[in-house]
């Protein structure tokens, strides 16, 4: 993953990769819509059964993810300085994980920091540039 800092535009550029998995996960979640609807409309008698509550509660969760993705997640490639409010960390089972919050609510995931180095250059990075991490 590469975060580059351009100073012209006063933007940051990120390039890891991030809207092809999100793409894939959003037409995933679009198709299991689609056929728990089906399944639902086509069923004869008004009888469900266990099959017919499975896709219920699929095409429920699947909506629900859908929703989070297109409203919450970001897949933005050149982010400009001013739309950032902060780069936040979070640790999960000791790994830190790293996000910008954006101004309009939300939140792009840098995922592909493996290395120590690679934090603290990300860390340098936006500290130098005057973003907080918190």
């Amino acid at each position: 993953m590469k975060v580059k800092y351009n100073e012209k535009e006063k933007s940051i550029e990120i390039k890891d990769g991030l809207k092809a998995p999100y793409l894939i996960l959003k037409i995933l979640m679009i198709l299991n819509i689609i056929t728990a609807s089906g399944y639902i409309y086509n069923t004869y008698e008004g009888k469900l059964g266990l099959l017919g509550n499975i896709y219920i509660v699929l095409g429920i969760l699947s909506f629900g993810v859908l929703l989070y993705i297109i409203f919450k997640k970001s897949t933005q490639e050149k982010i400009p300085l001013n739309d950032i409010t902060r780069l936040r960390e979070k640790s999960i089972f000791g790994r830190s994980r790293f996000s910008l919050e954006l101004k309009n609510g939300k939140v792009r995931d840098l995922t592909k920091l493996k290395l120590q180095s690679d934090i603290t250059e990300l860390k340098k990075l936006f500290s130098d540039i005057g973003i907080t991490a918190n």
